[in-house]
């Protein structure tokens, strides 16, 4: 499970660099492309962080202190990851 939360932590990351890449290079707001660009990474990693909570909470009992940890860790990323692309995109930057 410590290799899961560990691969969630990187495309976590890995989403943030590409969301970041698109905002200050082609932009959202005045580009069809990059708009939906930053669409699909919002909506990946809100279903980044849900899979996660479920998967979480289904293995659960065979997990260490430190597992555990690790996996709030990472559903607590993803879905601040995921309130910045929301943000992003609706609010404001």
């Amino acid at each position: 499970m410590k290799k899961f939360w560990i691969h969630n932590l990187s495309i976590t990351l890995s989403l943030l660099v590409v969301f970041l890449v698109t905002l200050y290079s082609i932009g959202i707001y005045d580009n069809r492309l990059g708009h939906y660009l930053a669409l699909a990474i919002s909506g990946i990693s809100g279903l980044q962080s849900i899979a996660s909570v479920i998967i979480g909470l289904y293995n659960i009992k065979s997990q260490t202190a430190n597992i555990i940890l690790l996996g709030i860790l990472s559903v607590a990323f993803s879905s601040l990851i995921t309130i910045y692309t929301f943000n992003c995109l609706f609010i404001s930057c």
